[in-house]
């Protein structure tokens, strides 16, 4: 049953920022045009010559009085370099001046048995709920470190942005305990599902459309480490061979896990065995990130890496998922435009 939606009618139209630095700039530019409100979740969201322009118009938007909340995962950010968590106590520090800027940490609850879960999602509600909103889903997290990898981010307006309000209150009160389901347009099929640590209902529902596919599956993912998804895919190839199946990956020798560095051939070969073609992303070395899913006119992104609960410990994820033709158009054209510049996994 899906989740109860704002009464606003729908107004969501897309665009894919196919790069970290239009992504930055973007993302700046928003915020300095921010009157009400601003919150931003992300697995990794650090303060470097990079993306200081994004923190300066933090800082910036709430000296206006924009009330500003900033989460970020506890083991995204473990990583973060001194001055980037400089940084973060000196924008808490603002709040003595009376402005309303927070931070905190997402963190799993002391009793959790696995310590690993995160929280995954990377997104932004920019203005909720005012004819000025605007929204981000996918990807992308926020670091200079990350200026070379293949990676893509949505913005959108209308519904989408309070839906990503929504789950970022829950987030920000510790009360996303398990999954919800959002049908923004049934028309179109657009639709947004959130899990929390606990759930894994966007791997279900990957896994369903998978086994209903009738002419393609094409599918660029960075980790390959879904016994489910891999199941479903060679299944799906078995049972339709005329089915177009493709799977764009990373080149694996510019991984940073060494799962994947040091052993590709362990997770690429079931499906080259299968007749699923394989391709590697090497266009200048660099790291594919995106998560992109095609599945017939189905077209599906967000945070998800495509993998099981028990692999990572059950990740916060949030996926967009719908049959609008410009939202399919856009992510077809990435996934092409990476497919071009692959080679065939040998």
């Amino acid at each position: 049953m899906a989740d109860r939606l704002p009464t606003k009618q729908p107004r969501a139209p897309f665009r894919l920022l196919e790069s970290q630095p239009v992504f930055y700039s973007q993302l700046a530019a928003d915020i300095g045009k921010a009157e009400k409100s601003v919150d931003l979740a992300f697995f990794v969201f650090e303060s470097d010559k990079t993306t200081q322009p994004i923190f300066r118009e933090i800082e910036e938007a709430a000296r206006r009085n924009v009330h500003v909340r900033i989460v970020v995962d506890h083991i995204g950010n473990i990583h973060a370099p001194f001055a980037s968590r400089r940084e973060f106590r000196r924008l808490t520090k603002l709040q003595k001046e009376g402005l309303k800027i927070e931070v905190k940490h997402a963190r799993q609850k002391k009793d959790s048995l696995n310590p690993l879960r995160r929280d995954h999602k990377k997104i932004v509600a920019i203005d909720a709920g005012t004819n000025q909103e605007v929204g981000y889903i996918g990807g992308s997290n926020v670091s200079g470190r990350f200026l070379k990898w293949r990676d893509y981010i949505m913005r959108t307006t209308g519904q989408p942005v309070e839906v990503l309000a929504a789950d970022f209150q829950k987030t920000w009160e510790g009360t996303n305990n398990g999954s919800s389901h959002y049908v923004l347009d049934a028309k179109d099929g657009t639709e947004m599902l959130f899990d929390s640590k606990k759930t894994d209902t966007i791997i279900d529902r990957v896994i369903k459309e998978i086994g209903n596919a009738k002419e393609r599956i094409w599918m660029e993912t960075s980790y390959l480490d879904s016994h489910r998804v891999k199941d479903a895919l060679i299944l799906a190839k078995k049972q339709n061979p005329n089915l177009d199946v493709r799977l764009l990956i990373p080149d694996y020798k510019t991984s940073n896990d060494f799962r994947f560095r040091y052993f590709p051939n362990h997770w690429t070969r079931p499906f080259i065995n299968a007749g699923i073609d394989v391709r590697e992303y090497t266009n200048s070395k660099h790291f594919t990130h995106a998560k992109t899913l095609l599945i017939d006119d189905l077209a599906l992104t967000g945070s998800s890496n495509f993998v099981d609960d028990m692999v990572v410990g059950g990740d916060a994820e949030v996926v967009l998922l719908s049959k609008n033709p410009q939202y399919r158009r856009l992510l077809q054209e990435w996934f092409l435009g990476g497919w071009e510049h692959a080679t065939p996994y040998k």
